[in-house]
């Protein structure tokens, strides 16, 4: 079985407000075998170009990125060691991040994506990717913080 964590970011563009969509694939020291695809349903935009960052984390960059499938069903492929002496992601290493840098300005949070493991056939189940957000201690703090300080006021108005 693959295990590992998939961490995703959306950034918007300060030049035009358009939108990138960066993963990063972490893989456990005990996966099942080396990932060789990294895959992206659903993920549909006006137009995009996939890349990746060799500027920050990780270790290990696909050597090719596909797209295929009708525009309603669009599917992203990114590719590990499909390329002679290119590294897979084996168990234990981490990707960098790979991304898409697209047209759009907004985007619903349907995208799915699985991993496939060399040479098994074996592909993974598939996860959401870009789920809302789930807030930080400190935002629990802060909104704690604005409601006594509601209270406090209303507090005062009628004393």
């Amino acid at each position: 079985m693959v295990s590992g964590t998939v961490q995703s970011r959306v950034v918007r563009s300060s030049v035009d407000g358009t939108l990138d969509f960066y993963w990063r694939v972490i893989s456990d020291r005990s996966s099942a075998g080396n990932i060789d695809s990294f895959r992206l349903g659903r993920f549909v935009a006006p137009e995009y170009n996939g890349n990746w960052r060799s500027d920050g984390l990780g270790s290990v960059a696909p050597d090719a990125a596909y797209h295929f499938g009708v525009p309603s069903t669009a599917y992203v492929n990114f590719l590990f060691g499909h390329t002679q002496g290119d590294p897979t992601l084996a168990p234990g290493s981490e990707s960098y991040f790979m991304l898409l840098d697209t047209t759009a300005t907004s985007y619903a949070k349907t995208a799915l994506y699985d991993m496939t493991v060399a040479g098994s056939g074996y592909i993974s189940d598939s996860y959401a990717t870009f789920a809302p957000a789930v807030p930080e201690p400190s935002g629990y703090a802060m909104l704690l913080l604005g409601l006594a300080g509601v209270g406090m006021a209303a507090a005062r108005r009628r004393g």
